[in-house]
């Protein structure tokens, strides 16, 4: 982002995304939105075709060193990026760190929402004569 402030809700940039041994890292564009990063091969690219996406729900993001970090899911896949500076990685790691907590912050709530609505459905059924009477 052009002024420097973090935003969970709209971050993206360039960074070199790790393929393979043959390609090593490759550049992508990435946008986080939702608690997703996803990337691409160019912005124009955005219009038709996403090469992934990251839901960073349940992410463990790692700071390898001052360009490089990991975005892992827990368990076997783990991706590994680098920004063009320390601080652009610090402006991503931030940004990706504050999009996982307002995931996690709205899952939490839904599930708590629907765990709540579960408990209320089976304590007063339809069949419920306060309920019933109520109606």
């Amino acid at each position: 982002m052009p002024d420097g402030k973090v935003s969970p809700d709209n971050y993206r940039g360039w960074l070199l995304k790790w393929t393979n041994y043959l390609k090593g890292y490759q550049r992508r564009w990435c946008v986080l939105s939702s608690g997703l990063l996803s990337y691409y091969r160019s912005q124009a690219e955005m219009a038709h075709t996403c090469r992934g996406t990251i839901n960073l729900a349940g992410a463990l993001i790692d700071t390898i060193d001052s360009h490089n970090f990991a975005i892992s899911n827990g368990g076997t896949q783990v991706y590994y990026l680098r920004a063009s500076s320390e601080v652009e990685r610090n402006r991503w790691v931030t940004a990706l760190e504050l999009a996982k907590a307002k995931s996690r912050k709205t899952l939490d709530s839904d599930q708590h929402l629907s765990t709540t609505w579960e408990d209320l459905g089976g304590a007063l059924g339809e069949d419920d004569p306060e309920l019933l009477r109520q109606q």
